[in-house]
């Protein structure tokens, strides 16, 4: 079913008229299958095997999500990142990465994954309101981020952070309803007062209004 689904896709950007597009497409899609493909790995416990990463390099899409996180940073490959369905495959990568590792890890290239995908989605949901409130939907997902907020990983808890302050920000009613529930801006204050050196947290702290609690 999935590869059915990989393949219309494929059909459909290949069916782009705008040659500029198309290729900015067709780069995102290829990245994208990469992520989708580690994500069904560890899924089923099954070993990662990608024919997209470099044969000299080591078999872990850490390799690949620096390229979408750059990407995101430009209008272009953003609205492809998002037409594309890279939202659902980020947070379903962190949601499964937390099952099966867990949020305490060592593992570097597992945090290295972790904060790229962090950034990505910070890009994405940075005065976006329709991928906020897209990403609020996900509460499982947001549940995931606050607990990457107790990593011991200083990268990985600023790019976590970075997440947040946007959903933070101006969130719609829906959106404020989810990150009450899941307790989203206690674990922030609670986070900053245990990293009350790193600038990211000390800013959000700031800015949170506290009327967003009650």
């Amino acid at each position: 079913m999935r590869k059915k689904a990989s393949k219309a896709l494929q059909n459909s950007v290949k069916s782009q008229p705008d040659e500029k597009a198309r290729k900015r497409e067709m780069k995102i899609l290829s990245l994208l299958e990469v992520i989708t493909d580690y994500t069904e790995s560890l899924k089923n416990g099954t070993e990662f095997t990608c024919d997209n990463l470099p044969p000299d390099g080591n078999k872990h899409p850490v390799q690949i999500i620096p390229q979408i996180m750059k990407s995101s940073f430009d209008e272009g490959y953003r609205q492809a990142i998002c037409q594309l369905g890279d939202i659902h495959s980020i947070v379903e990568l962190l949601e499964i990465e937390h099952f099966v590792r867990g949020n305490i890890t060592e593992e570097t290239l597992c945090n290295q994954l972790k904060k790229y995908a962090g950034m990505i989605l910070t890009n994405l949901t940075f005065g976006d309101s329709g991928n906020k409130a897209l990403l609020c939907s996900y509460k499982e997902s947001i549940k995931t981020l606050l607990m990457q907020l107790q990593s011991s990983n200083g990268e990985l808890r600023q790019a976590t952070a970075g997440v947040l302050r946007n959903l933070l920000r101006r969130a719609d009613s829906t959106s404020k309803e989810v990150l009450r529930e899941v307790g989203s801006v206690k674990s922030l204050m609670k986070a900053a007062m245990l990293n009350n050196t790193e600038i990211t947290f000390i800013s959000i702290v700031r800015k949170i209004n506290l009327r967003f609690v009650q």
